[in-house]
């Protein structure tokens, strides 16, 4: 193993790999990052469940060009393979699971049983959502209370129109916004690191107030997560291709991927004040807001059962993407051996560098 990032000491790699700024379920020791990147665990491991969503965002990375709705696949995993692999992902060294798509995870009639066992395990959650059940369920959001799960919400812009325009849902912003409140009012961002994290997709309508909400993560503990289209999906080629889903076509400018001096110059202005501030600048950028990328020191099990390197759903060959998944029954599989031995995985442990390899500037 050549990897340059063994040379650190485990405090080293805790500090570049694992900021102040990013979530609790992403505080990694340097012991456990040691061996994910060595094969000898497979350290952040990422679930989908159900397609289900309320949503159906034109940029959605998990469905495919041309599919015009979110709905439940025929051959989506039961219940006690979920359970199974979860079992297999303990056993192969996991100290946190993501649950992140491929719709909302909350609407999936398993999500709590999935979670609730993850947890009991010793094994941390964290939950990407759109809000929208956190919003209304005084017992949802008591259930994550309890699990103690760290908790992803999907915040593209603060204006109001324009969010529910990015998502296709007339009254999400209040919806995501009463989340917010609800989830700051019950204490997910007063733990250091915290436990509640904005993810935000770039593109041209809403990079020129990227900054301000930089800023107002920053000013309230929040983890901030944005960055560019996933290479997959109606993103494929890391291009937005939904404009089918749209009411008025004219709107597709508002999907444009960011382009590199607008990406350069965000970056530029984020790492200024987080200088000036005191917040760490030393951590691979992976994403805009200055975190690395610790999610790809695991594996990717969608609701198939297929398994891939990361939510990107790709593989880097010779310098292309390929839309190749690593196997397609991961409940045959021996985690613990694919991770340590499958050529991809391989390749990926000996070059990893925090960087993100699948999305583009």
């Amino acid at each position: 193993m050549n990897n340059k990032l063994l040379k650190n000491s485990n405090i080293e790699l805790e500090n570049v790999l694992c900021p102040s700024t990013s979530l609790e379920a992403w505080k990694f020791n340097g012991s456990d990052i040691r061996e994910a990147i060595e094969g000898k665990r497979i350290l952040n491991p990422s679930i989908d469940l159900s397609n289900l969503c309320d949503l159906n965002c034109p940029y959605c990375y998990v469905e495919k060009v041309g599919s015009m709705d979110k709905k439940k696949r025929k051959n989506e995993l039961p219940l006690s393979d979920y359970l199974l692999i979860i079992d297999k992902l303990a056993k192969a060294g996991a100290k946190t699971i993501n649950i992140v798509g491929g719709g909302e995870p909350t609407l999936d009639p398993n999500f709590r049983i999935i979670a609730q066992h993850i947890k009991s395990l010793g094994i941390k959650v964290l939950v990407a959502t759109n809000g929208i059940e956190i919003s209304k369920s005084d017992s949802l959001l008591q259930f994550l209370i309890d699990l103690e799960a760290s908790v992803m919400i999907k915040v593209n812009s603060f204006d109001s129109s324009l969010q529910n325009t990015l998502v296709g849902k007339v009254g999400y912003a209040t919806e995501r916004d009463n989340a917010l409140k609800r989830l700051i009012e019950s204490g997910f961002n007063q733990t250091n690191p915290t436990r509640l994290g904005i993810h935000t997709v770039l593109m041209k309508s809403n990079i020129d107030e990227l900054f301000d909400i930089l800023v107002f993560c920053r000013e309230n503990n929040i983890a901030f997560m944005a960055g560019n289209y996933m290479p997959t999906g109606r993103t494929e080629g890391a291009v937005f291709q939904g404009d089918y889903l749209l009411k008025d076509k004219s709107d597709k400018i508002l999907f444009e991927p960011v382009s590199t001096e607008q990406y350069k110059a965000i970056r530029k202005q984020i790492l200024k004040y987080d200088t000036i501030n005191g917040y760490p600048v030393n951590s691979p950028d992976a994403y805009i807001s200055g975190l690395p990328c610790i999610r790809s020191l695991g594996i990717q099990i969608d609701n198939e059962g297929k398994i891939w390197h990361c939510p990107a759903r790709h593989q880097v060959v010779d310098g292309n993407l390929l839309p190749k998944e690593i196997c397609s029954n991961a409940t045959s599989q021996n985690l613990s051996d694919l991770w340590m031995n499958e050529t991809y995985f391989n390749s990926f442990r000996n070059n990893y560098n925090g960087y993100c390899p699948y999305k583009t500037i």
